[in-house]
């Protein structure tokens, strides 16, 4: 298992960062988390940045999937959901 940190520009819908660490540095991935949002926060940039445990990226993908669609796909996927209802 590995901890993930992603940072997503949610105004292009785009995922800009991924760091992977180990699961025995749990803390070092939540204080660089914790200086990312700080970043964001104090240059008021609109960026999502979350923490994340899980066996791979792969499974990472797998479960939250929509962080790594392009802008293409991802439009496409919620036009299929919209197309859907």
């Amino acid at each position: 298992m590995s901890y993930f940190v992603l940072i997503y520009d949610r105004t292009r819908q785009l995922l800009l960062d991924l760091h992977e660490f180990p699961e025995q540095e749990r803390a070092q991935a939540d204080a660089f988390r914790l200086d990312a949002q700080r970043h964001a926060i104090h240059e008021a940039l609109d960026q999502e940045i979350v923490l994340f445990h899980a066996e791979s990226e792969e499974s990472l993908k797998h479960s939250h999937g929509s962080y790594f669609l392009s802008e293409s796909e991802l439009l496409e996927r919620t036009k299929a959901t919209v197309e859907a209802r």
